[in-house]
Order: structure tokens, then sequence, then C-alpha cells
């Protein structure tokens, strides 16, 4: 089985509500990231159904604008649920 993709949040919203600023992360399961296939790259649909929190949630990532310079970054809109996933692969 490959490893879990591990998925980082913040929640975004209103100032006065409480749950404005949580920070955390989950695994995203059974997805091989070094695989160039579309069956085994996650999408954000698959993202959706994994999020820990039930409601209506709009969902961005954070991907770098090169890899010259990886603190450069912008955040891409994630609307469409067919559309693989951004991952970012740390390299060791």
């Amino acid at each position: 089985m490959p490893p879990p993709i591990l998925v980082t949040y913040e929640i975004i919203g209103p100032a006065d509500a409480p749950e404005t600023g949580v920070t955390s992360s989950f695994e995203l399961l059974g997805y091989n990231t070094s695989s160039n296939t579309s069956t085994e790259v996650p999408t954000v649909q698959a993202l959706r159904e994994a999020f820990p929190y039930l409601g209506r949630f709009h969902f961005r990532a954070k991907i770098p604008l090169s890899s010259s310079s990886p603190s450069e970054h912008a955040w891409l809109d994630l609307a469409d649920g067919d559309a693989p996933l951004p991952v970012w692969v740390e390299k060791n």
C-alpha cells in the first residue's frame, strides 16, 4: 500500500467564529503519488469526501510559483471535483 498523503488545512471564516484559525491535518489513503496514472492521483472530490468536517467548504491548494523559489507561492481554487489534486511531494 502506498504511503498516505498528509493533508494540512486551516479554517478561515468570520473573526468571531470559534473554528476560525483552526489548523490541523488528516491522512488521505490509497493513492500513489509517484505514479503518473490518473487512477492513482487523488481528485478534489476525494478530498471533499475525506474532509473531517460536515458542511460546505471552499478548498484551495498552496502551490509553488517556481521550483527555484519554493517560498513563493499562489493559491489555486479547487472547484472541479474531477480535477486531480495538486500534491506537494517532499524530496529527502
